[in-house]
């Protein structure tokens, strides 16, 4: 769970598990004016490897996202950071092979545009391109373009709203624009106007969110074992606990009962990537373990004894 600071530049981060939520970590990404902007919509690409925000004054900031560790990095400010009516931005998207970013301004006037850009070009911002205008005239007036939302099937959806006023019930409101090839570059994108009708209802600016239950695991990383079904849960219970968890300086293993079944045993810290990152072999009198030379993010325990090998996840802040 990601939820951004109003007036800084500072993500807070939560681990959600079947053990409950732990966190915050908090994370500053390099976003040199923080004060200057409140962001409307944040999306993360379908791999879960890049968000990004934009704001109705004129921000896109783009960031690459550590799903293992719960970090950001490689922070990119694409937008013009000035307010305009044609970069007052509300909506945003990536197309389903990540390699395209859609943008939407949410000013009626003097135009409605959906900008679209080539997240591989040299310069992002360079890349910008127009793929749609409405003029703010006739039952178009005051209406807005509003959220984006890639669908399951790879199509790409654009509401428009106007909650208010006189145009808020048109042809405009009663249906969603389609981008239907959104991964490619320019008109060949092939911008559908009002291409579905909602049975006699309309947006007013959103739509439904929309969770990625494919996401599915990285593959070779073991930091994706979180579960659903009970039975699984249940295998993961181990007999020793840390605590407190998040830690800070100090792994405190805590147990009611000799589990090891021996005069030692191994401990080990898995980092996210699946490395080994320190080992030592410890005594059943031994309950701590100094954590200060880990970064920030998510890690496994493991202890490795007679009587089997045991995990445990843990967040360093």
């Amino acid at each position: 769970l990601i939820q951004q600071r109003w007036d800084q530049d500072e993500y807070l981060v939560y681990l959600i598990s079947p053990s409950g939520i732990q966190g915050p970590m908090r994370q500053a990404t390099g976003n040199s004016k923080p004060k200057d902007m409140f962001y409307c919509t944040s999306r993360f690409s379908r791999s879960g490897n890049m968000m990004v925000s934009v704001s109705p004054s004129g921000n896109i900031d783009l960031l690459d996202f550590d799903r293992c560790s719960g970090m950001f990095s490689n922070y990119r400010r694409i937008g013009e950071n000035v307010f305009s009516p044609e970069n007052s931005y509300c909506g945003c998207e990536f197309s389903p092979d990540e390699q395209v970013l859609y943008v939407a301004n949410s000013y009626p006037y003097p135009a409605k545009f959906v900008y679209q850009y080539d997240l591989n070009a040299p310069d992002i911002r360079a890349s910008k391109q127009t793929i749609m205008m409405y003029p703010d005239t006739g039952i178009l007036q005051n209406v807005q373009m509003a959220s984006l939302q890639l669908g399951a099937d790879d199509k790409l959806y654009v509401s428009k709203g106007n909650g208010s006023g006189p145009n808020s019930n048109t042809v405009y409101t009663q249906n969603i624009d389609v981008i239907l090839n959104p991964n490619v570059l320019g008109p060949g994108c092939d911008y559908s106007t009002n291409h579905m009708y909602l049975n006699g209802g309309r947006t007013t600016y959103s739509l439904p969110n929309m969770v990625n239950y494919a996401l599915g695991p990285i593959a070779g990383s073991i930091c994706d074992t979180l579960s659903t079904g009970l039975q699984e849960i249940k295998s993961r219970i181990s007999p020793f606990s840390i605590t407190p968890n998040p830690v800070k300086e100090w792994i405190n293993i805590y147990h009611k009962e000799d589990f090891t079944g021996a005069k030692e045993y191994l401990a080990q810290i898995i980092n996210s990537q699946g490395q080994v990152v320190f080992e030592k072999t410890m005594s059943p009198n031994e309950h701590s373990i100094s954590s200060s030379f880990l970064s920030e993010g998510v890690y496994i325990l493991k202890l490795k004894t007679k009587k089997g090998q045991f995990m445990e996840r843990f967040v360093k802040m």
